[in-house]
Formats: structure tokens, sequence, C-alpha cells
């Protein structure tokens, strides 16, 4: 009998698999002992029994091999990459040292062109990339008017067409929310000391449920807050609410002045809702009265949600079709021919697009000439890589000649290749350094209203963690 397993392992051209060989290895064992009990007088298949018997589990001991050898090539395979990474970095340091002039250019085109690539970018997926934080933002829209008016092309909305539309206009919309922001004067009651001056924003009722934000404590404003006589109300923000009473949890129910009226603290908005601007720290009700509307006002602004299945074309043609009623339910001392000369068009928009405005395309713009700025900073570096090699090549030459005298050619020639990312690695270095500088100096939120995703942008970028 041949004792034995039959490898063939220095014959092969790939790895050995592990599982053969285990099961070589204990084939082999196995004719092993059986060979010696054959010595003893058994017979060969009673010898066979016999090792088997003695041996174990034979499933169990190969299925802990299989794992211990799995493991052990994974950590060998773990030593080789290290040790040629370390041996590829020794070398391009090397090489790179023996070059200042060539690895300071290198160095200073990536960083940046990589800097400022990563920094425009980061303000793209912030603004125009990433969707708004609310539940489906694409069916929330921001509904203005046309006007051909000497010197202006786009209004708002007046109480009294947001009024109307909140009334007739159920067809295409869920709900709506009017809004206009100003600041107050914010004083806690019966306390002394100077009143604090806040930015805060008028809301109709129909606010938070158009854009269904629930609040981090309390409730939001019911149709009851927003009524003329009704009780005076306000919501905190979780900024103001943090800074200035500490999360005072009992802070529900609380007393504030605002412009010498008080008002009941009813609720605190979550940490990440900066709507409709980003310093927004508290809002109460608009309080319309419809008696008293005027039509002609157009200083609210109105965000509205879309029901499912309807676009924007049919919403705009809803609007457009009640339009006509308005002077009709509710009066105003302009003429009706003037307002007709005017031709008041409702635009609805999305409230993406609204909140971006003509930051968007400038965003744009800017990125695709950072990013034409990258590609010229790498043609560069590939240029000087060239040129460098092009005066090595007696040492590439000995490299590809010691390769066909039995060195594996990735290892004769990687040392010329391993020069190449050492400066970009450093330069990635510098460009994130680069971009953070460039965040750091964006100008604060744009004129383009409601647009609290600038501010938020730049707090992300200019994170360390980013």
């Amino acid at each position: 009998m041949k004792l034995g397993p039959h490898w063939l392992r220095e014959h092969r051209f790939w790895r050995p698999v592990a599982d053969r060989d285990v099961d070589d290895e204990l084939a082999f064992h196995l004719a092993m002992r059986a060979e010696l009990l054959e010595g003893t007088g058994l017979d060969p298949q009673t010898a066979r029994d016999a090792a088997l018997q003695r041996f174990g589990d034979l499933a169990e001991v190969r299925e802990q091999c299989i794992t211990m050898s799995h493991e052990r090539e994974r950590r060998m395979k773990r030593l080789e990459t290290w040790s040629a990474i370390q041996q590829h970095v020794r070398f391009a340091f090397r090489r790179l040292a023996a070059a200042p002039g060539f690895a300071i250019a290198v160095l200073l085109m990536l960083a940046l062109g990589i800097g400022a690539t990563t920094a425009v970018f980061c303000v793209v997926d912030g603004i125009l990339l990433r969707p708004l934080p609310f539940e489906q933002p694409g069916r929330l829209v921001d509904l203005t008017h046309s006007i051909a008016i000497s010197g202006r092309s786009t209004v708002d909305q007046s109480d009294g067409t947001f009024l109307l539309y909140q009334r007739h206009a159920t067809a295409s919309f869920a709900s709506m929310g009017a809004w206009r922001t100003r600041g107050v004067n914010l004083g806690v009651s019966g306390a002394d000391g100077i009143p604090e001056r806040v930015a805060a924003a008028g809301v109709s009722a129909g606010f938070f449920p158009t854009l269904r934000v629930a609040p981090e404590r309390g409730r939001v404003f019911r149709p009851d807050d927003d009524r003329p006589g009704a009780p005076p109300v306000i919501i905190l923000s979780s900024a103001l609410w943090q800074r200035k009473f500490g999360g005072d949890p009992a802070i529900i129910g609380r007393r504030f002045v605002v412009d010498g009226a008080e008002r009941e603290v009813v609720g605190v908005m979550p940490e990440d809702f900066r709507y409709p601007e980003p310093n927004t720290s508290v809002w109460y009700p608009l309080a319309l009265d419809a008696a008293r509307a005027n039509p002609a006002s157009f200083n609210y602004h109105v965000v509205a949600r879309l029901r499912p299945g309807v676009d924007r074309t049919a919403a705009m043609a809803e609007l457009d079709h009640y339009l006509p009623r308005l002077l009709d339910e509710f009066p105003a001392d302009i003429p009706r021919d003037m307002w007709e000369q005017a031709h008041v068009r409702p635009v609805v928009t999305p409230l993406r697009d609204a909140v971006v405005g003509d930051v968007g395309h400038l965003l744009w713009i800017l990125l695709g000439a950072v990013g034409l700025l990258l590609f010229i900073a790498c043609a560069n570096v590939a240029s000087l890589f060239l040129v460098r090699a092009e005066g090595a090549r007696r040492d590439l030459a000995i490299r590809m000649a010691s390769a066909r005298a039995g060195t594996p050619w990735w290892r004769s020639t990687s040392p010329r290749r391993s020069s190449s990312p050492s400066p970009v690695a450093r330069s990635a270095c510098c460009s994130r350094c680069s971009a953070s500088m460039r965040c750091v100096s964006l100008p604060p939120a744009p004129t383009c209203r409601g647009s609290p995703r600038w501010e938020s942008t730049r707090a992300c970028c200019c994170s360390p963690s980013a």
C-alpha cells in the first residue's frame, strides 16, 4: 500500500484549496493508522474500521481543520498585504524625498482641485440633491401669482387670495398654510429684564399639518387658535428652548410677553425644523380676519400639499378657476377694471425650487467649473508623472529584466507605481482642510426666501466629522 496523500502543491498554479488539503491530510493519517493496525494481523477492512473508530467524529474534525486553515490563510494574506503596503510606502517616500519640487507641485495641484470640488459638491448635495426634510416633499408646492404691472412680474399671496383658495380649492390641495416673518421682542411674563429680539413667523393653522411636522413637546396650532379673538399662544423653537430655558420640561403652559402681549406656550418644535427661515425662534397664529381681508396686499407666503395623483398643471387650473371670485367674496377699494388689467394668474412651483431660488443654476455652473479645474489638475499631474517616468527608463528596464529573471512582474514594477498614490494621499488630507475653509467662508443664507437648507448645509460641510 502506498502511504501518504497525493499532494501536488508544488505543481499547482493557484493557491491550494483548504478543503482539498484537509481531506488529503485526514486520508493520510487514516491510511497510516490502518497500515499500523494491519501489521498487528488485522485484515484491511477491519483495520480501516478500527482506525476510523479510534480517530473519532471525522466530520467534526474536518470542519475544525477547515476553519483553522481558512483563518490561517486570511491571516497570511493580511500579513502579505500589509508588508507589501509598507514596502511601497517606504519606497514612494524615498523617491519623493529625492525630488521635493516634484512632490510639492503634485501636492498643491491635487489639493487645489480636490478641495474645491469637495467644497462645492458638499453644498450642491445639501441644497440641490437631497430632498427637503419633510414627509413626501415632492407634493409640497409654493403658491404665488404672476402679474403684469410695470416693474413686477411675480407677487406672493394676499390674505384674501389665501382664504379664497383655502375655502374652495380642495379638489387639488389636501391642505395649505400661510406664513410671514418679522422680528418680535420676547420676554418672560412677570420677570424683570430686557426682552430679547428674536425672529418670529406668523403662520396659519394649516401650516404645520401641511408640512406634516410633529412638535417635540406639546402641540401645534389648532383651528380655534387661528381666529380673531382666540387666546394668544406661541410655539418655541428647540434652539430657543435649550438656550434660554435650559430645556425645561415644564415649558408648556408658561406665559411670555411678545411685543407687549402675553402669550401661552403650547409647543416646542424639533431641533431640525428650520422653516420658514433658519433662525426662526417663535411661531404664532396669524388669525386672519375674512371681514378685513385685503385682496391686493400681496405680503403672505403660502405652502400647500397636493393631493395624490394631482399634478401642478391641474392645481393651477383649479386656482385659476376660482381667482375671478376674489373681488366678489372679498370686496376691495381697487376698481375691477384695474384688477383685470393686472392679469393676475396663479403660479404653482415645487417647494424645493422656491426654497433654492436662483441659487441652483449658479451652483450647477460652479460645480461644472470646479470639475473642470479638477480635470486640469489631474491632467497636469499625469503629465508630470509621464515626464518623470521618461527620465527613469533605465531603472524601469532593470526592473523588467529582473521580472524576466523570475521576480513577479507586479513586485518588480509596483514600486515605480507606488510613488503615485503617496502625493495623492497627502493631497487628500490637504484638500479636506481646503474644503473645510471654503465651506467656512461661504456667505450667509441667500436672499431667496425660505432657505434653511443653506445654513444646515454649511454646518454639515464644516463639521469635523463631515
